[in-house]
């Protein structure tokens, strides 16, 4: 586990700069989850927050509240230190699997697209545990319909959490009103295109010991207009009471 959170950091550091250049798909992501979030929060986490996009507009949101963003990767929190201004919000390095923070600290806890690089049971215990009774948990992540156009077609894909497995982790600890899923098509004119597009969102890190990365290839996808579907799983949860 520790040599696959190692190369999550890495690649993830190393894509900070170009992780922009395609807000495409995370912006819609993050304009899903900023749906669901309501109510008033004074205190906020975002875990896995990348270069601060989310955190970023839950400010403008939130004026009056403090901020923290955590992500794995040193690159991420540099970049979004350099790309974030809002003097509310903090970023800092860190895992979330293992908060560092107390118990009871915060009023909402946030998470886009960055479960399904972690071990989200891990990730759920910790965010029950530093939410407060009646916290709030939002989430959006990868569902394992994700990339299937390249898993049929022979090339080894990322697992992706499983629905049933994400809504079993979240009734321990929390209550809401269930898992909603969305299908996003995506179109590249050419195999190398979508390809350049993971590279560049730090997309082709191993999540299990079996070394299955996004693009690991098998045997050649060939012609033109390449179709990439992503699901995205999203939810919002209340930490129940003790």
């Amino acid at each position: 586990m520790k040599n696959i959170k190692e190369s999550i950091r890495l690649n993830f550091s190393r894509s900070a700069l170009t992780y922009d250049q395609e807000p495409d798909l995370h912006n819609q992501i993050i304009e899903q989850l900023l749906r669901r979030i309501s109510g008033d929060y004074q205190r906020i986490l975002d875990v896995g927050c990348g270069t601060g996009e989310l955190l970023s507009r839950l400010a403008v949101k939130y004026p009056q509240a403090k901020l923290i963003g955590l992500d794995l990767a040193p690159g991420m929190v540099e970049q979004a230190n350099k790309k974030v201004s809002q003097e509310n919000i903090r970023f800092i390095v860190g895992d979330g699997e293992q908060l560092p923070f107390k118990n009871n600290e915060f009023d909402l806890v946030v998470s886009s697209s960055s479960l399904h690089w972690m071990d989200f049971t891990k990730v759920l215990a910790e965010a029950a545990r530093v939410l407060k009774k009646g916290g709030t948990f939002c989430f959006a992540t990868f569902g394992p319909a994700t990339l299937n156009e390249l898993r049929q077609d022979g090339w080894s894909v990322n697992s992706f959490p499983d629905k049933q497995d994400l809504e079993r982790a979240l009734a321990g600890l929390f209550v809401g009103q269930g898992i909603s899923g969305e299908l996003i098509t995506k179109y590249y004119d050419e195999i190398k295109e979508l390809f350049c597009f993971l590279k560049i969102i730090g997309a082709q890190n191993p999540l299990s010991s079996n070394n299955h990365n996004l693009g690991q290839r098998k045997r050649t996808l060939a012609g033109n207009n390449v179709r990439a579907t992503f699901e995205v799983y999203s939810g919002a949860y209340q930490r129940k009471g003790d």
